[in-house]
């Protein structure tokens, strides 16, 4: 029940601040503008976003290896609120979500978590 309060709230202030910043735009030129661009630069500015995201990724793993963190940085420590709760991640049957050695890892009775 947390979960859909919390899911809701989230919700009406991400619609909120949408709102917000576009209460000045017109969108009817917007789309407009959109109608009359050329598909190739659009599919070019898709496909630049998409190669970002991966190139960004592949920088962080590297990132992650290189520190000796790449394999553990998504196994669950089995000790914090979020494995208990099972929001970790790479365990049959749980649900992917935050990973258990976040920033978000609080421990939880007398077991350290190893982060």
């Amino acid at each position: 029940m947390r979960t859909h309060v919390r899911n809701a709230i989230v919700l009406l202030v991400a619609i909120g601040l949408v709102a917000l910043f576009l209460r000045n735009v017109d969108l009817w030129r917007v789309g407009a503008d959109i109608v009359r661009a050329r598909p190739e630069w659009l599919a070019l500015s898709l496909t630049m976003m998409t190669a970002n995201l991966a190139i960004r990724a592949l920088r962080w793993q590297y990132l992650l290896d290189y520190f000796g963190r790449g394999d553990e940085a998504s196994d669950p420590c089995g000790h914090c609120d979020n494995c208990e709760a099972g929001w970790s991640t790479r365990r049959p049957g749980w649900a992917t979500g935050s990973c258990a050695r976040s920033a978000s890892c609080r421990p939880t009775g007398s077991s350290r978590c190893s982060s």
